[in-house]
């Protein structure tokens, strides 16, 4: 993985995208910081986490508290903030594994700290693909918007996986032994699958039994931090936040359906996989035996 220069990016009311804190001269930079409607820090040093902290006046988590399993440690309220940490799949590596994300909202503004480049995130950082959305003009609609972004990219990809288990089934049970037929076979069908290839399937299957899962805790650890936001955040929220948050909560739920509907699906194909690998090792050790036979008697 290389190495990721640790950034500070900002966020102001009436724009549309994230900017780079570096960008801007040395002398506005702590203006910028206070004005900011979201703060977020990408892989921050101690240095610039010091520096968000005494100038926004907020305690912002510990690398240690980022990675906290218990519910009361990820979801609290420290001084009228709302502490929320979730777990969001990386894609920066060969297998996608979850990182943390830790929020804090106020009133005022937004914090976000994490050590991934989300893709989720990313959206936020290209001018050109946000220049038409409507300006957010509180914490609480960027607070919202992020995690409708966030849930949507979740979808997509729950999305894309679907799609991928149905060629891997195609290419599981494909078979060129069946009956001629006037209706043409599918483009990309290549005939019965090997023993080697079915031993690649097994390994594809389990790469994705890994993401589904990962996709599944993202799911479970968001699906917490609504009621919450709801519960304690309502004062400064408003009913328009508060409706899109129960809106981003029902999709949430979809989702975690999703996952356990394709992980079915998943343990399906591994299974009839594993089926055709013993079918196959069966009907390889019958010609074995009959060699040996045949060998035997010559």
């Amino acid at each position: 993985m290389e190495h990721r220069r640790a950034v500070i990016l900002t966020f102001a009311r009436g724009e549309t995208c994230l900017h780079p804190l570096d960008r801007f001269p040395l002398e506005d930079r702590r203006q910028r910081l206070t004005h900011a409607l979201w703060v977020d820090l990408l892989a921050a040093t101690s240095e610039e986490i010091a520096l968000v902290s005494a100038t926004l006046h907020v305690e912002l988590f510990s690398p240690d508290e980022l990675h906290e399993i218990e519910e009361s440690s990820r979801i609290f309220v420290e001084q009228d903030d709302l502490n929320l940490i979730c777990w969001l799949p990386s894609f920066e590596g060969e297998v996608p594994i979850n990182m943390p994300v830790g929020l804090i909202a106020d009133h005022e503004r937004l914090i976000s700290m994490r050590q991934g480049d989300f893709p989720a995130f990313r959206t936020y950082t290209e001018p050109r693909r946000r220049s038409g959305l409507p300006r957010v003009a509180s914490s609480a609609d960027m607070l919202v918007d992020l995690l409708d972004t966030i849930v949507g990219h979740l979808a997509s990809t729950l999305r894309t996986l679907e799609q991928d288990l149905n060629s891997l089934t195609t290419e599981i049970f494909s078979d060129d032994e069946r009956p001629r037929t006037r209706f043409p076979r599918p483009r990309g069908f290549r005939g019965r699958t090997s023993f080697r290839d079915l031993k690649g399937i097994v390994q594809r299957l389990g790469r994705r039994n890994a993401l589904v899962a990962n996709l599944r805790d993202s799911a479970v650890t968001l699906s917490t931090l609504i009621p919450f936001i709801i519960a304690n955040g309502r004062h400064w929220a408003g009913p328009d936040a508060v409706a899109r948050l129960k809106l981003v909560g029902k999709d949430i739920a979809s989702l975690r359906d999703y996952t356990g509907q394709l992980s079915a699906e998943i343990s399906f194909l591994l299974d009839s996989t594993m089926g055709l690998i013993t079918i196959d090792e069966n009907q390889s050790m019958k010609f074995l035996g009959v060699a040996a036979l045949v060998v035997a008697f010559v």
